[in-house]
């Protein structure tokens, strides 16, 4: 189970990692998702009369919502991230932007930062370690019992 658990977090924050330049426009159109369905209840309940009940409105935007909030907790987490590597280790703020930025692969990696493909695990391994240590922290993502 403590396996499982370290495996779906860490396929969690490679998902936000991989689509990080997008997390801007998922959150946009979560939010228009939210406006576009306000106006259509409100127009169908004035054209037909008809609509779903309240509960069931305020149940989706919350839904809506919380979805939203956590896109955003996972754009400020990488951000905050992205920034602490800038600074502190550009090796590893380079390797999470030629991988999962750029999507280049391990041997183009290793031409232009001149690293096997072991020492790229390894640093992904750092990484990602570093990141799921930090989701934890902040109650992004459930603690591992040991």
């Amino acid at each position: 189970m403590e396996k499982y658990l370290y495996n779906s977090g860490i396929k969690k924050i490679e998902y936000y990692l991989k689509r990080y330049n997008l997390l801007d426009l998922k959150i946009s159109r979560l939010s228009e998702l939210t406006d576009e369905y306000d106006y259509r209840q409100t127009y169908n309940k004035w054209l037909k009369n008809k609509c779903s009940s309240l509960e069931e409105d305020a149940i989706r935007n919350i839904e809506l919502e919380q979805r939203i909030y956590k896109v955003r907790k996972w754009q400020n987490l990488i951000t905050a991230i992205l920034e602490y590597y800038k600074t502190k280790d550009k090796i590893k703020y380079k390797f999470i932007c030629l991988k999962y930025f750029k999507k280049l692969t391990p041997i183009k990696i290793q031409e232009r930062m001149n690293l096997t493909e072991e020492e790229q695990d390894g640093l992904r391994f750092e990484i990602l370690n570093y990141i799921f240590a930090v989701a934890i922290k902040k109650n992004m993502l459930k603690e591992v019992e040991v």
